[in-house]
């Protein structure tokens, strides 16, 4: 299904099922199985479309061999990949643009709480450390350390925004990180238990 489409930027998410195990082997044949359900549905007409992983472990988008050769192709699109307890989602951008996207479970209040100073600066605490807030930062946070690809940046040095519309950007739900702007908004994960953020660098008006 797709949740989102706007800003030239497509979100497609997919429900995992009951029997998936929470860990192990078995989770991660979900997990894949659902990105590959999710690119067809983003590329219903080139299967050739596939997923592969930078030595950082960031994900981009490849295409397997097939037998066409010397034929002039566009650049294939940013991806950014996030899965959570039960769902699995990808958001797909233009070439060239920084995107990430992560997703929570609603339920993970007492985790949050415990490492609440792991990942918000001091000055954040007061303002973020409680829940849902938390969990909504934690979420900001782990999307735009995807989109900014920098090794090294502490989830702690990344900002946060002063509002997080559901849906669309603002002038205040913008972040910068090393001199790049960033919109983050918030993903309607239609009455899921769930809380879903992205952020991306727009370069295009659409």
């Amino acid at each position: 299904m797709i949740l989102f489409d706007k800003y030239g930027i497509k979100v497609f998410a997919r429900d995992l099922p009951e029997t998936t195990p929470e860990r192990g082997p078995g989770r991660l044949l979900a997990e894949r199985a659902a990105v590959k359900r999710l690119l067809r549905e983003a590329f219903p007409n080139d299967h050739t479309v596939t997923l592969g992983h930078h030595e950082s472990g960031a994900p981009f988008l490849t295409r397997q061999t097939d037998g066409h050769h010397g034929i002039h192709r566009p650049p294939l699109p940013a991806i950014s990949v996030t899965h959570c307890r039960k769902m699995v989602a990808i958001a797909i951008a233009p070439a060239g643009t920084r995107l990430g996207i992560d997703c929570e479970n609603g339920g993970r209040m007492h985790t949050l709480q415990k490492v609440a100073d792991k990942f918000l600066s001091h000055s954040q605490l007061e303002e973020w450390g409680e829940y849902p807030s938390s969990l909504w930062a934690w979420c900001i946070k782990e999307a735009a350390y995807k989109a900014a690809l920098r090794p090294g940046l502490a989830l702690t040095w990344i900002p946060l925004p002063m509002e997080i519309p559901v849906g669309d950007t603002t002038p205040d739900s913008v972040i910068e990180i090393a001199g790049i702007n960033y919109h983050v908004l918030q993903i309607d994960t239609l009455d899921r238990p769930i809380v879903m953020m992205l952020v991306f660098d727009m370069q295009s008006d659409y």
